[in-house]
């Protein structure tokens, strides 16, 4: 359904009618809610998950509350409604508990007076906990105790230095008879389909299951027309994928007019086309890039920096908002593997890795990293080493590299694994960039000036080295060439690139001492 402040009216009014509210539109309280703010100085707010790895239950927003060193004590409060009998006598909503080291956890409570702290008296449910991670789980609490009364719902926090605790989807509403699947997971992804599977509810549809595919990650309409279905008692579906992220979700069908709520989305990356060297890779956008946990600890994910960035221990990514990290285990030692998309490379040539990485701010310990190169995204496919440092203090980003020689033509996929003992720090890595070398050691980035980056039309290429060019090849972050331009064996030379799009781009500058790759913005 999409997400907007319903009632079974269509008026904008409470009272005794049906309604749902999901958060969207703004990040601002919707009306008619409020927050009392009993203990630390964070308290529950509505935040947009756009660009985030993260997803809402429904559309973009949710209701949080993020962690602090001391007591919450701090409600998220419906407006009042009236409960009324086979109306609006039942109460739901979807809570997510984020991270596992850090379980969250809350307490529902009900007014029948004002929407005042002391006020709340009535416990509807004293420990919500959902499974810790990315997933939400859906919670549904009888009123039927005070049908004919007005009241407020609160949802209260009062941990202390945990994490986070996400609600979306809060509904009032009366006994559901046909019920959504839950535990959507997907297996065997191929380059277009993949299997997708799914627990059926305790009471399971009579017609089926419908599913809906779609690039956005936004929850289908009630009345939006599916991808696909299946027939009663069947809980699997050969989904087929296009390029990027696809969100799927699953309903039941009860029967030819009845259905269930779409169930929460679950996220699948189709694999993408290997890229071209050269690539360059951000972690601003999904690009086919994988992470797996060899270890007993956490594993990597993309951070990004949306909101006050000394709420982050790695304030801000090397380039844009985004970046890999790696968030240590207090209990568990680390061995985690982050992997590239599937880059193509020609026997016989030498390619440079390069990177930037560092660990958190204001923590006394350190972290190891190691970066490999194999055929495939596999620990055990990764058998060259381009870098190993252990114990890493650098608290700033720091760029790296390596060399490989490539021995085969075909595609290979480079490696990040993260390396400790339980307790360390966290680890970030950023601006990854692959690129070909004519002649190592005869020709560095710093041998080159490129100004005005960003440029909105002419970039200048210099050297003080007397190095002699002979052409720029301009490519998108895929390694698509997008300009080639020949020189005529001069030191410095100027390359126009008004009939280009703005974005971001490679830049390889071939000259007789080898080549360079650097990144350039078209503004």
């Amino acid at each position: 359904m999409k997400k907007l402040l319903l009632t079974l009216f269509m008026i904008p009014l409470f009272g005794y009618a049906q309604w749902t509210q999901s958060f969207e539109g703004a990040t601002t309280l919707p009306t008619g809610w409020s927050v009392i703010n009993g203990g630390d100085t964070n308290t529950w707010t509505i935040a947009n998950l756009t660009g985030s790895t993260l997803l809402a239950q429904d559309g973009t927003n949710i209701a949080t509350i993020l962690y602090s060193a001391t007591a919450h004590n701090d409600f998220l409060i419906t407006p009042s409604f009236v409960v009324t009998a086979g109306v609006s006598d039942r109460f739901s909503f979807w809570a997510r508990s984020r991270d596992v080291n850090y379980p969250e956890v809350i307490s529902v409570k009900l007014s029948n007076t004002t929407a005042t702290a002391p006020a709340f008296t009535a416990t509807l449910a004293a420990s919500i906990a959902p499974v810790s991670g990315t997933s939400f789980y859906k919670y549904t609490l009888d009123l039927t105790a005070y049908v004919g009364q007005t009241v407020y719902v609160g949802f209260l926090s009062t941990t202390t230095d945990r994490f986070a605790f996400d609600i979306d989807n809060v509904a009032v509403g009366t006994v559901q008879t046909c019920f959504e699947p839950s535990a959507l997971a997907y297996t065997a992804v191929t380059n277009s389909t993949t299997t997708l599977s799914w627990t059926a509810p305790t009471e399971a549809p009579a017609s089926g299951y419908q599913y809906y595919v779609s690039s956005s990650s936004v929850t289908p309409a009630a009345t939006a027309t599916p991808t696909g279905s299946v027939g009663a008692g069947v809980t699997s579906a050969t989904i087929t994928l296009a390029g990027g992220t696809n969100y799927v979700w699953v309903r039941g069908k009860c029967s030819d007019t009845s259905f269930s709520p779409w169930s929460s989305a679950v996220a699948i990356a189709a694999p993408f086309e290997p890229a071209n060297v050269p690539y360059a890779y951000g972690f601003e956008s999904n690009q086919g890039w994988s992470a797996a946990n060899a270890g007993t600890g956490n594993n990597w994910a993309i951070s990004t920096i949306t909101g006050d960035p000394s709420e982050d221990a790695i304030s801000a990514a090397a380039e844009g908002i985004s970046y890999a990290s790696y968030s240590f285990s207090e209990t568990s030692a680390a061995n985690a593997w982050l992997f590239s998309r599937r880059i193509n490379m020609v026997a016989g040539q030498v390619y440079n890795v390069s990177f930037k990485y560092r660990i958190a701010d204001g923590l006394p310990y350190s972290e190891n990293l190691k970066v490999t190169i194999g055929n495939t995204n596999t620990v055990v496919a990764q058998t060259t080493t381009l870098f190993d440092a252990s114990d890493i203090v650098v608290q700033e980003w720091t760029t790296a590299s390596g060399l490989f020689t490539c021995p085969t033509t075909g595609t290979y996929v480079v490696g990040f694994n993260c390396y400790s003992a339980a307790d360390k720090n966290q680890l970030g890595v950023d601006d990854v960039l692959v690129s070909a070398s004519l002649a190592i050691g005869d020709v560095s980035s710093s041998d080159f000036s490129i100004y005005p980056n960003p440029t909105s039309s002419v970039i200048n290429i210099s050297n003080s080295s007397n190095i002699e060019i002979n052409s720029v090849i301009v490519a998108d972050l895929n390694g698509r060439t997008i300009k080639t331009i020949k020189v005529n064996n001069v030191a410095n030379t100027q390359i126009n690139l008004s009939d280009v799009s703005t974005g971001i781009y490679l830049m390889t500058i071939n000259s007789d001492k080898g080549s360079i790759t650097k990144k350039i913005v078209r503004d």
